[in-house]
């Protein structure tokens, strides 16, 4: 069960390959930035062998994400 007492079917959910494109647009005005990194990651842990992150402007993801590498 989800937090909201909804079962979650993606939460187990694994793909082989995940692209996120435009990382830069991310946080959204809409949203609050640990809103979007939760969504963030939960992309980000679905991939099982290749993950895709583009960007053509820097954001606070972008930078946080850089500084893994």
């Amino acid at each position: 069960m989800g937090r909201n007492g909804k079962y979650d079917a993606t939460l187990n959910c694994r793909v082989n390959s995940v692209a996120i494109y435009d990382l830069g647009c991310m946080p959204h005005n809409k949203v609050t930035p640990e809103e979007e990194a939760k969504v963030l990651y939960a992309a980000m842990t679905r991939a099982t062998e290749q993950l895709l992150i583009s960007y053509h402007r820097e954001s606070v993801f972008t930078k946080r994400c850089e500084a893994l590498a």
